[in-house]
């Protein structure tokens, strides 16, 4: 029955793709047969559609690849090297825990008899359900401003200050910071668009995706065969940068409709399966139980029991882990970051606090639009408006921040457009609000050219780091993965590690010191030291 299910939807979705639009029925007609079988199918995220189009001499000059190299550069002097916080705290637990001595990823992690990872949850707290603990809530905030970002921050005050609604930077401002090779990921992706503003060509920098150039364009390898090409590409460049360790790719699924998100159409030599079905033989795929961790000269170190070498993790889809992930898939996916921090732009920590943010340009490229923030305060108002002045304030609204006619409203990583003078998008505006408690608007930088000329468009190109730099920078890790290879894991730790992990009873120990999670130290507490404490 399942079999016959299966091979007949095949047959009706083949059909679908041969055309490039088709019939409401034809889409229903799946829909039905599905909804006999299955209960409960969600129309609304039934299908899940890509497609693409051939387009002729599509290609982007030098001239613009030089300019999109310039505004990479730029973005990269402007931001300072940092850590991810979940990777640093875990440090931190580790070698409180465990020193310097390689153990079980499963055992690491769990957050009972382990460290755990990230904000755990669920933790049973029978003693203080009952209680109404009041939060200790501050309204001081404190910022730790780098030389970068304090450098912005001022310019940020400055046009404040002058009412300036754009930002211009020169070569000397942007060359008075170092470019920093290790915010550089071994390879990435930079989104961008193209436009005219003054009959002049302009580019918009969105942002630089790492670790891995695939993270954007590996679920559209299915597509085209160029496309595949490619990311089979950034791949083996992947694999040149590490010749000596082993790079996995993440096979999770947590849910059914994340699988839009997190399928891609390429395949590694070695996979990671974790809640997800591997495409490879056993040979090639590393189970999470194979996998041990370490820490060493502040680095993280995940190698392979079975194969003896070590492992960098990889994910190579868009799908935001961070949240509600468990344990061991969050680890995994922030590994990733562990070499380098990545390329971003941000104002400080304190750009939310300001009504409008302006663009800031470098040259032709523009390396944040310019941006009105919408706080809980201002979202209140045109929510709590009466539908019949909804239109006539939500204008008075706009002409007292100073917002243009057409901006673009940001909801994560997608938009849409606004446009004030009409009324129906005015209405659509305040709705769009409902249920939000902070919203941003951005420029929208298509309204000159797109009804004769261009298309909106989003662009990705994809970069590598050089091997000899990444070859340079690695040196200092060097001594971390010889020390491994002088011994396997049945022979015990390198030789290097001289701790001594436990003592004899007599020798020099001060005292015990358990390590659990609340439940297992309830266990604990209850089954075995309080029977010693009563014979005592």
């Amino acid at each position: 029955m399942i079999r016959e299910l299966i091979v007949n939807l095949k047959e009706k979705i083949s059909t679908l793709d041969e055309k490039v639009f088709n019939d409401p029925e034809k889409y229903q007609e799946i829909y039905s047969l599905l909804n006999q079988e299955l209960d409960e199918v969600d129309e609304s995220k039934l299908f899940q559609v890509d497609g693409y189009r051939n387009l002729p001499n599509a290609s982007l000059s030098n001239k613009v690849l030089k300019k999109l190299r310039n505004g990479v550069t730029a973005l990269n002097k402007l931001q300072p090297v940092h850590e991810k916080g979940n990777l640093k705290e875990f440090k931190r637990k580790f070698s409180e825990r465990y020193e310097e001595y390689e153990q079980p990823l499963i055992k690491v992690l769990d957050p009972d008899v382990g460290i755990g990872y990230g904000k755990q949850s669920g933790a049973k707290t029978p003693l203080v359900d009952e209680l109404n603990i009041i939060p200790n809530y501050s309204n001081q905030k404190q910022v730790n401003l780098s030389p970068e970002r304090a450098f912005l921050f001022r310019k940020l005050i400055q046009a404040t200050q002058s009412g300036t609604k754009t930002i211009a930077l020169t070569d000397e401002e942007i060359n008075q910071f170092d470019e920093k090779e290790r915010l550089y990921p071994d390879s990435f992706s930079v989104f961008f668009n193209m436009f005219h503003e003054n009959n002049e060509e302009k580019i918009a920098l969105s942002y630089v995706s790492g670790p891995s150039a695939n993270g954007l364009i590996g679920r559209f390898g299915h597509l085209n065969e160029n496309i595949m090409n490619l990311c089979n590409e950034i791949s083996e460049k992947e694999n040149a940068l590490h010749p000596d360790k082993i790079i996995a790719e993440i096979i999770h699924l947590p849910q059914a409709r994340t699988g839009n998100i997190l399928y891609r159409g390429f395949q590694r030599d070695y996979e990671i399966p974790y809640l997800g079905s591997s495409s490879l033989d056993l040979d090639h795929q590393i189970l999470v139980d194979d996998l041990y961790v370490s820490v060493k000269n502040n680095r993280i170190i995940l190698r392979s029991k079975r194969l003896g070498k070590e492992v960098i993790p990889r994910l190579g889809n868009a799908h935001n882990f961070s949240a509600n992930a468990l344990p061991i898939y969050h680890f995994l996916c922030d590994l990733q970051n562990q070499e380098s921090s990545g390329i971003g732009f941000s104002w400080s920590d304190l750009q939310n606090d300001f009504d409008f943010l302006p663009r800031l340009s470098y040259n032709d490229i523009i390396l944040s639009r310019a941006t009105w923030n919408l706080s809980e305060k201002d979202i209140k108002f045109i929510t709590g408006l009466k539908e019949e002045n909804v239109i006539e304030s939500v204008r008075a609204f706009q002409r007292e921040r100073q917002i243009p006619d057409v901006v673009a409203f940001v909801q994560g990583d997608n938009e849409v457009v606004v446009n004030f003078t009409n009324d129906l998008s005015c209405k659509v505006f305040a709705l769009m609000l409902k249920g939000e408690r902070f919203i941003q608007l951005k420029e929208f930088l298509f309204k000159d050219d797109t009804v004769t000329e261009n298309y909106c468009n989003e662009f990705i190109v994809s970069a590598y780091r050089n091997a000899e730099l990444k070859k340079e920078s690695n040196n200092k890790h060097t001594e971390v993965v010889s020390a491994y290879k002088t011994k396997s894991f049945a022979e015990g730790t390198p030789n290097e590690i001289t701790a001594i992990p436990s003592f004899s009873i007599g020798e020099e120990w001060l005292y015990y010191k358990f390590y659990c999670g609340e439940r297992a130290g309830e266990e604990l507490l209850n089954r075995a030291i309080n029977p010693i404490f009563a014979e005592l």
